[in-house]
């Protein structure tokens, strides 16, 4: 008796996800409440042109600060991102119309701000 055993192998083609459609899913203006500093502010969330795997926040934390963030589907982070005189880490998860930030802050040499806030889709 002989069996043949045939093997599929996944190329790039079957697994290649386009990850500017990831990304748009986040881009639109955002109201958010932030849980450190008590108060609500809005961000627009747009695409970062340089880059297909990024987005940028305009006006994080209500700073006034534009920061790149990395999309890998439904999650978002800020890694180590040094700008205007702020480290910025963060990070996210989507789910429908919210942002649920389990890490979002700032530091500075004199401050840290670790907090967390909900970004929710504006219609």
């Amino acid at each position: 008796m002989l069996v043949i055993l045939a093997i599929a192998a996944c190329t790039k083609e079957d697994i290649d996800i386009n990850t500017s459609e990831l990304r748009k899913e986040f881009v639109g203006t955002w109201a958010v409440k932030d849980e450190c500093e008590k108060m609500s502010y809005g961000v627009e969330i747009i695409l970062d042109e340089d880059n297909s795997a990024q987005v940028v926040i305009k006006n994080y934390a209500n700073l006034g600060i534009d920061v790149p963030a990395i999309v890998g589907g439904t999650s978002i982070y800020i890694d180590n991102v040094k700008t205007e005189g702020y480290i910025i880490n963060a990070n996210g998860k989507m789910n429908g119309r919210t942002i649920a930030w389990s890490s979002y802050g700032y530091e500075t040499d004199a401050v840290l701000t670790e907090c967390t806030a909900v970004f929710t889709k504006a219609e």
